[in-house]
């Protein structure tokens, strides 16, 4: 049987072949755990990410990061993932990486829909960012709290990471 894995990864990849991401993605083909590795991510024309059995699927992403504004994120980020369902909802994995919050939504549909095991791969505290609002602070604490208990495994960047989510969530995956 072909075990598959997903990576979601709302960034390019050119940041991603110098990522915690991309050594992940590395260390999984190192130890040949999966016959295949499709990465989604946002579209990148200067992006030249080849690996041997991996597959970079490219969505497009229509508002600016830096400049955009809440709304207009929420917004793109729903389109970008509604784009990444309809693209990849079919496919059979065996287990899938999410490694943001705000695409833990769209992991956990692909979770139930497709019986996958799904890995929360936190990249830092997200619900304690100081550049985030109050408003999108508690949205984000309320999500979390809601769909991480959905999640099979979660991989922290720390000790401290991992308390606090062990205290937080009472997590023992």
């Amino acid at each position: 049987m072909t075990k598959s894995n997903l990576h979601i990864n709302a960034t390019t990849m050119n940041s991603l072949t110098e990522s915690r991401t991309g050594r992940s993605i590395d260390a999984l083909l190192e130890y040949n755990i999966f016959d295949h590795i499709d990465i989604a991510s946002v579209e990148d024309e200067k992006s030249d990410y080849k690996k041997n059995k991996v597959r970079v699927i490219s969505f497009e992403r229509t508002y600016d990061v830096e400049k955009a504004g809440l709304l207009i994120k929420i917004f793109g980020t729903f389109k970008w993932c509604l784009s990444v369902y309809k693209n990849l909802s079919a496919n059979k994995y065996h287990v899938i990486n999410c490694h943001s919050l705000n695409l833990l939504p769209l992991s956990v549909i692909l979770k139930l829909k497709n019986k996958s095991k799904l890995i929360y791969d936190i990249h830092e505290l997200e619900t304690e960012t100081a550049a985030m609002t109050n408003i999108r602070k508690f949205f984000s604490k309320v999500l979390e709290n809601i769909l991480i208990r959905l999640v099979d495994f979660t991989i922290v960047v720390s000790e401290p990471i991992n308390d606090w989510y062990v205290n937080k969530y009472s997590l023992h995956n």
